[in-house]
């Protein structure tokens, strides 16, 4: 094992742990595309300043994981969008919503 390694199994991580993002220039939590929230910074984790450590986020769609804070997605609501039903999803710890196509969803798209 190296030094790293036996470094990072032992921390305590006792200053806590810093987010990590990354920009995404096509993640869009909506489906209308002239919203203009298509790009934005994706959590992807979290680090140990001290030994380095990376707890990455939970692997699953953005809209059963949150891509904002790492929580849980539940369903919001409903509404149709150009002949389309729309699921909207909301974060149970941050509030951040996403927009999935009911029909992408029933495909079951990552």
């Amino acid at each position: 094992m190296t030094k790293t390694v036996e470094f990072q199994r032992t921390c305590p991580h006792k200053n806590g742990t810093i987010e990590v993002t990354t920009w995404d220039e096509n993640y869009s939590k909506e489906i209308n595309p002239s919203s203009g929230h298509k790009g934005r910074n994706i959590f992807m984790g979290r680090e140990c300043p001290d030994c380095g450590k990376f707890f990455p986020r939970r692997s699953g769609p953005p809209h059963e994981i949150c891509y904002n804070c790492g929580g849980n997605m539940k369903e919001e609501s409903r509404h149709e969008y150009n002949r389309e039903q729309i699921i909207v999803t909301k974060c149970d710890k941050c509030n951040h919503t996403y927009e999935i196509r009911e029909k992408d969803l029933n495909n079951k798209m990552p």
